[in-house]
């Protein structure tokens, strides 16, 4: 996958980047921190395996899950593929798939070939970074009226941040019908581009050692698979972290060093975002799960919001990067006051304001261990 190298841009993004997470809400942060977590979680084994493992099965291997962490273009997953038909149809599917198969061809010729890092904390460090930037600027860019052509970039800029095709993908869906320009700039390059550090010349020895910070990697990993993944993975990928715990551990034990200044930032940043959390996506993200039609019977499980008119609940396709709020609008408000867990049945049905349930049974329940549901 072409890499675009930051050069000394580096420090002043990430010190951009810094301010503009102390002007936003905990909240907001917390889910940044989040998604930014689960995509080295999910990114680890990947990027471990073609640091100790090169050849060609390092390059395809991660497009078994979404593709982070892969050398080819994240849009030929086929979790990718898949959501994209989806969400926008065989055309867009089609079009970006062709797309992908050109910059991967491109990425192989030799005019296109870039050096890959041998030093896997800079490699996550770096998916962490450009996760957390594209997890805030998809926010702010959901949020807010951008003008057309400025909406367009920002959406080109947050896919080419986002590590993670899907979730580009869920958030181009999410964005679709508030800002189609910027659902446009997300398909235009999420998946095909990545960020990564200009090459260093004369290359300076690598003297800082990364035992600990690689057995903080497992240590972290391994907490996420004794909560079963929870709010960060979808638990059918629970695999992911357990190889990115072994990888990681058989690191420190051939004391791998590593050119990263602050080796310790990689651990520390998923163990904070271990202990604080991972928060359910904004209301702005929210949308209407898939396959509804008039007449059609629903049971839905969720939070009560919206004054009693909705109903919603977080899902997760592969990791906390693509989750969305899936809400339903109900034909009367609900009783139970909101942020109170409630199971709801009934028909939907085709009114002026779109799809809404009509409600025949509702009653409040006790709040799930786990307030994420898996696709």
């Amino acid at each position: 996958m072409p890499r675009l190298a930051l050069g000394r841009a580096g420090p002043a993004a990430a010190a951009a980047l810094a301010l503009l997470a102390l002007a936003l809400p905990p909240d907001t942060l917390r889910g940044a921190l989040a998604s930014a977590a689960a995509s080295v979680f999910e990114a680890t084994p990947f990027v471990l395996a073609a640091a100790l493992l090169p050849g060609r099965l390092a390059r395809i291997a991660p497009l078994a899950a979404c593709g982070c962490g892969g050398l080819l273009p994240g849009a030929l997953a086929p979790a990718a593929v898949g959501l994209c038909w989806l969400l926008f149809g065989p055309w867009v599917t089609l079009a970006r798939t062709a797309v992908a198969l050109a910059v991967a061809r491109l990425a192989r010729s030799p005019a296109g070939r870039t050096t890959e890092s041998s030093d896997p904390l800079e490699a996550l460090a770096l998916v962490g970074a450009c996760s957390f930037a594209g997890s805030l600027l998809g926010g702010i860019l959901g949020g807010s009226t951008v003008f057309a052509p400025a909406a367009l970039l920002g959406g080109a800029l947050a896919g080419a941040l986002l590590p993670c095709p899907t979730a580009a993908l869920t958030l181009a869906a999410q964005l679709g019908t508030r800002s189609g320009w910027t659902a446009a700039g997300l398909l235009l390059t999420a998946g095909f581009l990545r960020f990564t550090r200009a090459p260093r010349r004369p290359e300076p020895p690598a003297t800082r050692t990364a035992r600990a910070a690689y057995l903080g990697v497992a240590i972290a990993s391994g907490c996420l698979c004794l909560i079963g993944c929870r709010g960060f993975l979808n638990p059918k990928l629970i695999a992911l972290p357990l190889c990115g715990a072994i990888g990681a551990a058989c690191a420190a034990s051939r004391r791998k060093e590593t050119a990263l200044h602050s080796g310790w930032v990689v651990p520390a940043a998923l163990i904070v975002a271990l202990a604080a959390g991972s928060p359910a996506p904004p209301e702005t993200t929210s949308t209407l799960p898939l396959g509804l039609y008039p007449g059609a019977t629903l049971d839905f499980t969720g939070i009560v919001g919206g004054h009693g008119t909705r109903v919603g609940r977080a899902a997760i396709v592969c990791c906390r990067a693509d989750a969305r709020l899936l809400a339903v609008s109900l034909s009367r408000p609900l009783r139970e006051p909101d942020g109170v867990w409630v199971r709801v049945r009934g028909t939907m049905k085709s009114t002026p304001g779109g799809l809404r349930l009509d409600v025949r049974v509702a009653a409040a329940i006790p709040a799930p261990i786990d307030p994420f549901v898996y696709m």
